[in-house]
């Protein structure tokens, strides 16, 4: 046995804390401030070592069933960088390891299945941790970190289970367990830097972060605000998923992506306030999200709409059914400067009452405006030439449609179950109105159109396009006011 200050460095080799003097000033083999007994190792009796191209060791194993180690920042009078892959692979015996300043990097797998280890202290300049590192080490308790929290979260974890904090769910840094990161200078946020930690209740990203990584911040159960500054360009996938107790997030007008699953299963969220910059919003982004009661957007309406929701869990209306433009209800959409209406781009929002979409825009998304159920009125501009698939599906308010001479096809569903309209204008662009466009549509009984009858029995029509509508009239020849 020997004192637990191993590099001679005045601190604790277990708990990482600082005397002035060795930690073991009675010589009794134990430490002054944690009181555990010694059992410490000499490393060369249990580590095995490989020295590199760039004159540098690598702990490559070990030996002996060691209890406790920490490994050495020199061997030999040459540092030591690096901690190989699976080097200590089902170690049963290890409860303690402490990772000193001078490695950089943890190879994959390095501490795999060491189902007895509960404490691990990794120094400052560690920037890779490889895939695994930690899977399967259930036993983790506690993390000690050295450097700051703009450190750890630089840190490139190969995935969640490279993270100690996977399990051990406690990180200290410097001694003191994180419960707010507050980010100032790291220039991005790693994948799985706080994935599944449970301590971490308030997130402020300042400005010097570009990036959020993917998973940075899931499954925080007890998260309940974040703040991401204005330099944020992208947030990655699932980087928030599953943070249950998150209620509030504010997103910067730096933003211009947001991931697939980025909210996913956020379920206490009820605001979001999104930036002007974003134009995409990955798949399922806010799925299960099902308290969101507002969406508060910072750009304009003719910016909104020309976001790609990937799906119509993309869009927070989903559950929000509130859209609102820099803190203002929209009940009417007037799209003046838009080039085209994105899919799912007003998907479940009650607010709307009416739509009249500028000779700007060419073309209309699939579910654009799918269960508005409070739309009553719809003009649609000259210069648009498709409605896609859905794209006003279950609009059960709407009465009257306006579709211009622009207008080439019309997709399937596109006005199904629309079961309060009772006219509809059609243009003489239209070529083919796809299958179920109309279906459901109980109370239709005019249609006016502004061709021939020729050129109306030339359109194609696709199957059950008029299915289960009312009894309605054709008239030919309409002028459109």
């Amino acid at each position: 046995t020997q004192c637990r200050d191993n590099n001679n460095d005045h601190d604790c080799d277990i708990c990482g804390e600082t005397l002035s003097t060795c930690i073991d000033e009675d010589n009794d083999q134990n430490c002054d401030i944690c009181g555990q007994e010694s059992e410490f190792i000499d490393y060369s009796e249990y580590l095995t070592f490989a020295l590199q191209s760039d004159d540098n060791y690598v702990v490559t194993g070990y030996k002996n069933n060691p209890t406790i180690i920490s490994i050495p920042s020199s061997f030999e009078g040459k540092a030591v960088t690096m901690i190989g892959a699976f080097a200590f692979k089902q170690c049963d015996s290890l409860t303690s390891v402490v990772i000193p300043d001078s490695i950089t990097w943890i190879g994959a797998g390095a501490f795999q299945y060491c189902e007895s280890l509960t404490s691990v202290t990794i120094g400052n300049s560690v920037t890779s941790i490889g895939d695994g590192a930690f899977s399967y080490s259930t036993s983790l308790t506690s993390v000690y970190y050295t450097g700051t929290i703009d450190q750890w979260v630089q840190i490139e974890f190969g995935s969640n289970s490279s993270n100690p904090i996977y399990y051990a769910k406690n990180l200290y840094i410097n001694n003191e367990l994180v419960t707010e990161a507050n980010i100032t200078t790291a220039t991005s946020i790693k994948a799985d830097a706080f994935s599944g930690y449970d301590s971490l209740t308030s997130v402020s990203v300042g400005n010097s972060v570009t990036s959020i990584g993917d998973y940075a911040f899931s499954r925080c159960d007890s998260l309940t605000s974040v703040t991401i500054g204005n330099n944020v360009t992208s947030i990655g996938d699932s980087a928030f998923s599953g943070c249950t107790s998150l209620t509030n997030v504010t997103i910067g007008n730096s933003v211009t992506s947001i991931g697939d699953d980025a909210f996913y299963y956020c379920t206490s969220l009820t605001n979001v306030v999104i930036g002007n910059s974003v134009t995409s919003i990955g798949d399922d982004a806010f799925d299960y999200c099902d308290s969101l009661t507002s969406v508060n957007y910072k750009g304009t309406i003719d910016q909104w709409v020309q976001i790609e929701f990937v799906d119509y869990y993309a869009n927070p209306l989903y559950y929000a059914k509130n859209l609102y433009i820099n803190n203002e209800l929209v009940t009417e959409a007037n799209i003046t400067t838009a080039t085209s209406i994105k899919a799912n781009a007003f998907y479940n929002c009650d607010s709307l009452t009416s739509v009249s979409i500028g000779n700007s825009v060419t073309s209309i998304g699939d579910y654009a405006f799918a269960w508005c159920e409070s739309l009553t009125s719809v003009t649609i501009g000259n210069n648009v030439t498709s409605i896609g698939d859905d794209a006003f599906y279950k609009c059960d308010s709407l009465t009257n449609v306006v579709i211009g001479n622009g207008v080439t096809s019309i997709g399937g569903s596109a006005f199904s179950n629309c079961d309060s309209i009772t006219n509809v204008v059609i243009g003489n662009g239209v070529t083919s109105i796809g299958e179920s466009a109309f279906n459901s549509c109980t109370s239709l009984t005019v249609i006016n159109y502004v061709g021939t009858k020729a050129e109306w029995d030339n359109i194609e029509k696709g199957s059950y396009w008029n299915s289960g509508t009312g009894n309605y009239t054709i008239y030919y020849d309409y002028e459109i006011e």
